[in-house]
């Protein structure tokens, strides 16, 4: 018996083989058709376009998935498959509401000592940085796929080479703490979506409160509340003038 099974499977064996090839090739065929663009699907579900939403930048970390769909008038910036802001600074053509970096300035006679929590496109700290009082900007991303991201946007770009700008891979949060003697003139973040999971580490009583600690006499903390009355309640309970 066990002659005839050893014969037996030895016949069987160039078919199977070949069956597996060919299943193996099918596979790698239909491959960009059933999986292909994944990650838009994912972030679009049911109003996925085949045509229309196409990444012209995808970066993967293990803080969290960075896409660029391309977009009129400039292009968008996702994080986690949620908008993060435009790469744009022209004030003119303001399609990513850019007038709110642009006021910041107006917020302190001097910001010579600055901190932005949050990069995303850069555009509002590349506006920030422009302001002739900024000496010092200090740029706080979790994510460091950002710095990708914005190499292949040139006003964006400069960011990284400017020699007042330094941008610190890490937790706004975790920084503060590791870093008791840093003091600002103006700490701005334009914060993410304030229902998103993990929103409160920027939004909190106690981060506010932390935050406050790294400000020099007249400092500002100047944040995107995404229109929460809950956070500006928070801010009020920190700050004496909101």
């Amino acid at each position: 018996d066990e002659a005839v099974a050893a014969v037996f499977a030895l016949k069987l064996a160039p078919r199977t083989s070949l069956g597996v090839g060919l299943t193996a090739l099918l596979l790698i065929t239909l491959h960009p058709w059933a999986h292909g663009r994944i990650i838009e699907r994912l972030q679009h579900g049911p109003d996925f376009d085949t045509e229309g939403h196409r990444y012209k930048s995808l970066v993967e970390t293990h803080s969290g998935v960075i896409s660029v769909p391309a977009s009129k008038p400039s292009d968008i910036i996702a994080g986690g498959g949620v908008y993060d802001g435009r790469f744009n600074t022209d004030l003119k053509d303001d399609s990513n509401g850019i007038f709110r970096a642009y006021a910041a300035g107006a917020l302190h006679p001097a910001p010579a000592e600055v901190m932005v929590i949050g990069l995303s496109s850069g555009s509002w700290a590349r506006v920030l940085a422009n302001h002739q009082a900024v000496m010092s900007m200090t740029i706080v991303e979790i994510n460091p796929g950002y710095t990708k991201v914005i190499r292949n946007y040139p006003e964006s770009a400069t960011l990284l080479t400017d020699p007042k700008v330094k941008i610190h891979d890490d937790d706004g949060r975790r920084w503060l703490v590791r870093h008791p003697e840093a003091r600002f003139d103006l700490i701005m973040m334009n914060t993410t979506m304030h229902w998103r999971a993990n929103a409160t580490n920027l939004l909190s009583e106690e981060f506010l409160r932390l935050a406050k600690s790294h400000l020099k006499p007249g400092g500002v903390i100047y944040f995107n509340t995404t229109m929460s009355s809950d956070a500006i309640h928070t801010a009020g309970k920190v700050f004496s003038h909101t």
